[in-house]
């Protein structure tokens, strides 16, 4: 079989054999309670992934959507405790509004996305430590 034959079905054929190696070494992976506690963690991952490919799709990259998730995740805990379920609903309403205003301002306004990108990383990071009540870290000095 030619490589060039071989090569779009690389990325599945590593999965298989990791799995294999997994299940190898953890024979609990293949249950069915491991699979959907994976699956309950891939969600989240896969759903922002979903996104991101679109944005590659109309030839961009969104870099902001890994810190917009952290901040989103900080806002779940805190809200959580009050909100109950309701915190998930308020969460999700919260990041499509963000990511909305990402695609707003870089397909209408024709903003980089790079900068864009530090326009919104640096105020959501903010907001997230201002939400925890994390203190401000100096930044690290750097040898010469």
């Amino acid at each position: 079989m030619k490589m060039e034959r071989l090569k779009p079905h690389l990325p599945w054929i590593t999965l298989i054999i990791l799995v294999i190696i997994v299940s190898l070494i953890d024979p609990s992976f293949l249950k069915p309670s491991s699979m959907l506690s994976l699956a309950g963690d891939i969600v989240p991952l896969f759903i922002m992934a979903l996104g991101i490919t679109f944005a590659i799709y109309i030839g961009g990259i969104d870099l902001s959507a890994q810190s917009m998730a952290n901040m989103v995740t900080v806002l779940a805990t805190v809200w959580l405790s009050s909100m109950g379920v309701w915190a998930a609903v308020a969460c999700v309403l919260f990041g499509a509004a963000l990511g909305a205003l990402s695609g707003f301002v870089t397909t209408r306004l024709l903003v980089p996305s790079f900068i864009y990108l530090y326009r919104v990383f640096q105020p959501s990071h903010q907001r997230a430590r201002a939400t925890t009540a994390e203190p401000e870290r100096p930044p690290r000095s750097t040898p010469l």
